[in-house]
């Protein structure tokens, strides 16, 4: 009966029996050995690293750079542009000036040549024409009087010509029944201060001021 009054399995008589044995962990295996080639291999990585760091920081402060070169052409740019501009203003003045003061003389020793080419060019086109009228200054008439004797007209129509003194030199003045042709001196310098107007040359010519004409009643 004594073995049924058992309250523990274990025999505290026999404290081996009923208890299983505890085994001592097995000890970690040592690390392996560094060998050389590790060390060339973590060298090797710390050499790259280094260079990577310093290839982000030199390209950052290169980018930093540029962008402060950048600004610094930038604002020289815009410096010489407006010391471009301005110069190029006053040169454009200048040969303006220049040429509005030598334009009156190239018209008189050029214009009658000219006047000449109009005149034949004109005729060679006109047809059926009864007359056709050229008004020229004095000079203007003398020099196609010579241009016609040397180079008579075969044409139809009847020429007169028709001196008029306040006509400038080189300036002539054709007309018939239903068109006219002329050189006009003003007139081209006029067209040339428009096309250098159009493209932006020289400033646009300053509009009229606009006038007002009110009516109203005299109450006085």
């Amino acid at each position: 009966m004594a073995q049924y009054l058992k309250i523990f399995g274990e025999d505290f008589e026999n404290p081996g029996e009923g208890k299983p044995t505890e085994q001592s962990a097995p000890a970690p295996e040592p690390p392996p050995a560094i060998t050389v080639a590790d060390l060339d291999a973590a060298y090797a990585r710390g050499l790259q690293d280094g260079e990577s760091t310093a290839l982000v920081q030199s390209e950052r402060q290169s980018e930093e750079m540029i962008k402060a070169l950048l600004l610094e052409i930038g604002t020289v740019t815009d410096t010489a542009r407006k010391d471009i501009d301005e110069v190029a203003e006053v040169i454009v003045k200048l040969l303006l000036d220049l040429l509005q003061k030598f334009f009156p003389v190239l018209c008189k020793e050029y214009g009658p040549t000219e006047t000449t080419d109009m005149v034949s060019i004109v005729l060679a086109g006109l047809i059926d024409e009864p007359t056709v009228e050229i008004r020229a200054c004095p000079a203007g008439i003398a020099h196609l009087e010579q241009y016609l004797q040397a180079t008579p007209y075969d044409g139809d129509s009847k020429l007169t010509l028709v001196t008029v003194d306040t006509m400038q030199p080189g300036d002539a003045n054709m007309r018939w029944k239903n068109g006219k042709a002329y050189r006009n001196a003003a007139a081209m310098w006029d067209e040339i201060l428009a096309a250098l107007r159009l493209n932006g040359i020289i400033d646009p010519e300053p509009a009229p001021p606009k006038t007002r004409t009110l009516i109203g009643h005299d109450h006085g």
